[in-house]
């Protein structure tokens, strides 16, 4: 009841019933769908506004909260921001995994999109200082660690029609900082740093959000030192903007980790993109594209009539999946651009507001009319620099139509399990070249049968149709196999398992091969674990001790045998070992059967 929680949480109902100045003015319906975690944290924040010894709370002057909060391990979702005063805020590590059940150690926080009190805090933010509404103030001393966020919109294209953040601050000051933080899959960036003098991050990462990795904005004047950038599938790392004031300020960004093109929607990241009276230095920029991505500019700046400069120092594009540059451009500044350095090249270079480029390297300088970047491709592509087309969308552009297309066989399909003495398998027609669209309607499959025969497995093995409902997997041949962890079960039900990012299944003693039946990945993932010794590459190829043992197609049931070569130690038979220098991540899938043999 609306009682119970006033008389449990007095200062977090307080500052719901507030009516003065910075109001919130919440129903009590509104109050009682808060979820239990985001309101015994802001209590606690409340809680502590008064100064020592006294228990008085002025909610129309800002949280004066200066209490150390230490978050329990686990996943949760939130209804509401989890404010941020001048206070201490620590999580118990930013790589927790949870799948909703169950969940490793970390502190995760969630945003609740269905539930998310929306009329009152209009921006779906995980975490925010308390000052960031009222848009006044410094929030100065505040230090918020080891903590993941989540969005929820890594996997869907940016939605104009509202903001979400896993970290917003306004105006930090002296002494505040955020660090070892982890903000993922947020629809408009992980972080926001709204002003700032100083502003400071350090060991941040950002990874598939929908306008960029991290957000500066109103801080013409102002100042901000942040190192250990990591940034995956963002439009662009960092964005430099306007808001209510120019973009800006003096900015330096030390270590900038990028990689684009290893999820979907791709959206060909880019290092920077700035606008406005700007002096930014930054040192260490590494840039790697995946999948055939290719882009422009990858640093896209825009004075807007201001003074500015942009330092780089140690750029290098390198170590992408195709081997060669994925970038046209070095810079683009809305009249000219510079050509982009050979790839693995290292470059420093120095941007002014006047046009005028110095490098270390010979750059070649060409009339360009785009103000902002233009978008990019999987595979072959040319932009129009007058016309500035491609526009750049989260999703590549089609690419040019080929000069002819035809239906031709593909590889042929995986053999069938032995049935009656008998197997077939099923060769499918694809297009030549790979993605053109034939002007003939695609030819039947050709299906292929053969004599088989069928060894049963040794008696000393192991074999399993995955009856009950686990988590041990249950034996027909040989003793039942425990998850090696407590978090590591897979889903056992009708006579299947569902293999989680997080299966493990340990193996002793010796195994010559492993038989999959029924083996079924709806999406491939990047380098994955089906067992500790298999390394799944993102086109399907299997591979074990560096060789292709077999070619798997997303989507379709098949069984693959993985033979053990002389030497090697199996100690898995599903999932990663999560052991080791390079142990590699477990691939989700199903499968109906499997049979070890010694």
């Amino acid at each position: 009841t609306y009682a119970a929680a006033k008389a449990a949480l007095p200062a977090f109902v307080g500052w719901c019933e507030w009516q003065g100045p910075g109001k919130l003015a919440m129903t009590q319906a509104e109050v009682l769908a808060v979820g239990e975690f985001e309101a015994w944290y802001n209590e606690l924040i409340w809680k502590t506004d008064a100064v020592l010894g006294d228990t008085y709370i002025n909610y129309g002057d800002g949280c004066g909260s200066r209490a150390t909060i230490i978050l329990p391990h686990g996943a949760w979702d939130t209804k509401i921001p989890c404010l941020v005063a001048y206070n201490t805020v620590i999580g118990q590590g930013s790589g927790n995994w949870s799948n909703g059940s169950v969940s490793t150690g970390g502190t995760r926080i969630t945003i609740d999109h269905g539930k998310w009190i929306s009329r009152v805090f209009p921006e779906r933010n995980c975490m925010q200082t308390e000052n960031y509404l009222r848009k006044e103030g410094y929030q100065e001393s505040y230090n918020v660690s080891g903590i993941r966020l989540e969005g929820g919109y890594g996997s869907k294209v940016y939605d104009p029609s509202f903001v979400s953040y896993g970290f917003a601050s306004h105006d930090a000051g002296e002494t505040s900082v955020v660090e070892n933080v982890y903000s993922i899959g947020f629809n408009t960036s992980g972080f926001h740093f709204r002003k700032g003098t100083p502003g400071s991050g350090h060991q941040l990462s950002a990874f598939s959000n929908g306008v960029a990795g991290f957000l500066f904005t109103e801080g013409s004047v102002n100042t901000g030192y942040f190192n250990t950038l990591s940034g995956d599938d963002n439009p662009t790392l960092i964005l430099v903007d306007a808001g209510a004031y120019p973009g800006g300020g003096t900015l330096v960004f030390d270590l900038c980790k990028n990689e684009t093109g290893t999820r979907q929607p791709n959206r060909f990241q880019i290092a920077l993109t700035a606008r406005g009276a700007f002096n930014i230095l930054m040192t260490g920029v590494s840039m790697q594209a995946l999948e055939g991505s290719r882009m422009d500019a990858a640093f896209v700046v825009n004075a807007q009539g201001y003074p500015a400069q942009l330092d780089v120092r140690g750029y290098r594009e390198c170590g992408n999946s195709t081997g060669v540059g994925s970038y046209a451009t070095l810079l683009q500044d809305g009249t000219s651009r510079w050509s982009h350095p050979p790839y693995c090249v290292p470059i420093n270079f120095t941007w002014t507001h006047e046009g005028n480029m110095t490098s270390n390297r010979a750059l070649t300088k060409t009339a360009c009319a785009c103000k902002d970047r233009l978008g990019g491709y999987v595979g072959a592509g040319t932009w129009n620099y007058q016309n500035c087309t491609p526009a750049y969308g989260s999703t590549a552009p089609p690419p040019p139509p080929p000069t002819s297309c035809s239906w031709v066989l593909g590889t042929p399909g995986t053999w069938s399990a032995c049935s009656n003495g008998m197997r077939s398998r099923i060769t499918d027609y694809v297009t030549s070249p790979l993605g053109c669209t034939p002007t003939t309607n695609q030819p039947a499959s050709i299906e292929e049968t053969e004599a088989c025969t069928v060894t049963p497995p040794p008696s000393s093995g192991f074999t399993t149709t995955f009856s009950g409902s686990g988590p041990n997997l249950v034996a027909t041949t040989g003793t039942d196999i425990a998850p090696k962890y407590s978090w590591s079960r897979g889903t056992i039900s009708g006579g299947k398992i569902t293999v989680l990012s997080s299966t493990s299944y340990p193996w002793t003693g010796s195994a010559s091969k492993v038989v999959y039946q029924g083996l079924t990945i709806a999406s491939i993932g990047n380098w994955t674990r089906i067992n500790d010794i298999t390394k799944l590459a993102p086109d399907g190829k299997v591979y074990v001790n560096g060789t292709v043992v077999a070619t798997i197609k997303a989507g379709v049931k098949t069984n693959l045998t993985i033979d053990v070569p002389s030497g090697v130690i199996l100690s898995t038979v599903i999932g990663s070992s999560f052991e080791g220098s390079d142990p590699g991540g477990t691939q989700p899938m199903t499968i109906e059967g499997m049979e070890v043999y010694r």
